[in-house]
């Protein structure tokens, strides 16, 4: 371990930071190495401030930020505040933090509260610690409200012309399920992460492929192997879809796509869409009529690794074919 400063308030920070961040504590070792910050705190420094005024101040500071938390604001951590639960990896930095917290009001069963046991304030009046006991209630796999208890400490830095924040959060679980419940946290929020991914590269491809016109946003966005099912036809491959595609930009080559919905769930995107424009080619034996028209599509997409892979699609073909005045009857029965 590096030289400590000479200074003892920083020192005893960076004893914290160090020690805590190596290894698992039990309550009782975590409460000595706060104690031994304290005293090197305390030691160095002539009596500064009114010690029992700056308990009361971090007791309210605790109750501000409780409230401030629960509606989702981290300002009361510092930039380069931690979370450090003692079973699980560390969340380092105030953003990091806020992007927790986020997931963690989400959930319609999360509540938490705080008792505080114990208010210290160095003699200095910058550095302090509060000890408190908690109960969170988090949604289990299944839905259900389940409720934790444990343990944890805040250590506060009291910064100029800013106030007190937290440096360190870190606390012990009476059970396992907080841990669970981090893991659950990070696990939804990369697959939020993909999920956001995914939509974005469906609204590429939809307006690549047709309001810039642009054919190689297929070998860019979709998988050789790509698999379309559709209400009129089926197509395997990319290469079949590109013929397809040549086909349709003849007959409606001033076709303009709005994106009205995207919904991602998992690896896959619904799209809810608007098609429009002009009959000015051959369309399945139909000669050009210069009709213009609107349609709807549907279309779900599976993505993997960023790619579209396959497609399930429902289109107007009804209101398409009216609109081009193609005349529509029942058909003959096959004799």
């Amino acid at each position: 371990m590096e030289d400590l400063p000479k200074d003892p308030k920083i020192a005893g920070l960076l004893f914290v930071r160090f020690t805590i961040t190596k290894r698992s504590y039990s309550m009782k070792e975590l409460f000595s190495i706060v104690t031994a910050v304290l005293v090197l705190a305390v030691g160095g420094c002539a009596p500064q401030v009114d010690v029992e005024a700056e308990r009361a101040a971090i007791r309210k500071f605790h109750d501000e930020c409780m409230t401030s938390l629960q509606a989702g604001n981290v300002d009361c951590f510092a930039e380069d505040g931690q979370m450090l639960p003692l079973d699980a990896a560390p969340i380092k930095g105030r953003d990091a933090v806020g992007e927790l917290v986020s997931q963690f009001i989400k959930d319609p069963n999360f509540s938490v509260s705080h008792n505080i046991v114990n208010a210290e304030v160095s003699r200095s009046g910058d550095q302090a610690y509060i000890h408190y006991a908690y109960e969170i209630t988090m949604s289990d796999h299944d839905g259900n409200p389940v409720a934790e208890q444990g343990k944890a400490i805040w250590i506060l830095k009291k910064q100029p012309q800013v106030g007190w924040k937290i440096l360190i959060d870190t606390w012990k679980a009476d059970g396992e399920s907080m841990s669970d419940a981090l893991v659950k946290t990070e696990q939804m929020t990369a697959q939020a992460q993909v999920e956001e991914q995914n939509k974005e590269v469906v609204e590429r491809y939809w307006n690549g492929k047709w309001n810039e016109r642009r054919p190689e946003i297929l070998d860019e966005l979709q998988t050789p192997d790509v698999a379309y099912h559709g209400t009129a036809m089926n197509m395997n491959g990319i290469e079949e879809y590109k013929q397809v595609y040549s086909s349709f930009l003849s007959a409606f080559h001033d076709t303009q796509i709005t994106v009205d919905e995207l919904i991602a769930e998992g690896d896959k995107v619904m799209s809810r869409v608007s098609v429009s424009g002009t009959h000015k080619g051959d369309f399945d034996g139909l000669p050009p009529t210069e009709k213009v028209f609107t349609i709807s599509l549907f279309t779900v997409f599976r993505l993997d690794n960023g790619k579209i892979a396959e497609e399930w699609e429902v289109v107007d073909e009804l209101g398409l074919m009216h609109q081009l005045g193609m005349e529509l009857g029942p058909k003959e029965d096959e004799k």
